[in-house]
């Protein structure tokens, strides 16, 4: 009679969760209109998006691009070129 007597919570998963980002403001498959704004250290275009930098590979400064997102981590998210609109100048 007494097998679990005294061992409170000794059934307790483990279960990964995955963080939500709540200040996340752009998602994974979402399509922007942006202008490259400046380069990464790696030669990827730099544009923002409701204060969440974007990299986009291939873009150059003064670029008008639409871009489709394809990763988002915390303020910072990937995005790939979709179509070239024009040039700022």
């Amino acid at each position: 009679m007494g097998d679990n007597m005294g061992k409170k919570g000794s059934k307790r998963k483990s279960s990964k969760k995955r963080k939500v980002y709540t200040f996340s403001r752009v998602n994974e498959g979402e399509i922007y209109t942006v202008v490259i704004e400046d380069y990464s250290d790696k030669g990827e275009g730099i544009a923002k998006i409701k204060d969440t930098v974007i990299f986009i590979p291939g873009a150059k400064i003064g670029e008008v691009v639409k871009v489709k997102i394809t990763s988002v981590k915390l303020k910072k998210a990937k995005a790939d070129i979709i179509a070239k609109i024009g040039v700022v100048q």
